[in-house]
């Protein structure tokens, strides 16, 4: 399955490349060939991505990545959504236990943060990987019951707090092995929380994976 929609996706992108050239995700630049061997990334910006220091993360969230973060998140760049979930794909492709995912699961958004920014852009990305990568999206098996502040702006400990009970899952996880999707891995309480929330429901197994996380 994965490779029938990755051969989709490259005769889908080289139709696009025909009408308009691809343009970095980061900084925004043609994208010139393909030699390149980070998706989406421009010859100048792959060389200086960061793997990322934690097992559950692809890359640091500093530099060209921090760059393509922002803009697929708060300048509504849907391409760049795209761009960055077959990144994460194709990361899925070259681990053999990818394979057994049963469901992918993003973490929900606020309904206001959404709305602010005029659209979900990790559901995006989550569906590229669903595409890609042939693990079924479901998105409503997680949901967020009550809205919380901003992370960015509490200490761990408030997180922590703030985050408790915030999300259920739906009776449809049990015995599932789920791929738990994020874009950024700041402390990690969203994420953990968001697992508990699954394996509470009675999930199999839950994997905990984001595009990028912040330095320790």
């Amino acid at each position: 399955m994965f490779d029938t929609w990755r051969m989709k996706i490259d005769i889908l992108e080289a139709l696009l490349e025909l009408l308009a050239p691809r343009l970095c995700v980061a900084c925004a630049l043609p994208v010139a060939g393909t030699g390149s061997e980070v998706e989406g990334f421009c010859l100048a910006c792959a060389p200086l991505l960061e793997p990322s220091e934690r097992p559950e993360a692809l890359y640091l969230f500093a530099g060209p990545m921090q760059q393509a973060i922002h803009r697929m998140k708060y300048r509504r760049h849907s391409e760049v959504a795209l761009a960055l979930g077959s990144l994460i794909a194709r990361f899925l492709e070259s681990r053999p236990e990818a394979a057994p995912y049963e469901a992918l699961v993003p973490i929900p958004t606020r309904r206001a943060r959404v709305l602010q920014r005029g659209g979900h852009s990790l559901a995006l990305m989550a569906r590229a990987v669903s595409i890609a990568a042939g693990i079924p999206y479901r998105p409503a098996w997680l949901r967020k019951v009550r809205d919380t502040p901003p992370q960015s702006k509490l200490d761990l400990a408030r997180r922590q707090y703030n985050l408790r009970g915030v999300f259920r899952a739906c009776p449809e996880v049990s015995g599932k092995r789920i791929l738990l999707l994020d874009d950024v891995r700041t402390t990690g309480c969203t994420l953990a929380e968001a697992r508990e929330a699954l394996l509470s429901a009675g999930a199999r197994e839950v994997r905990m994976l984001a595009l990028a996380s912040t330095p320790l």
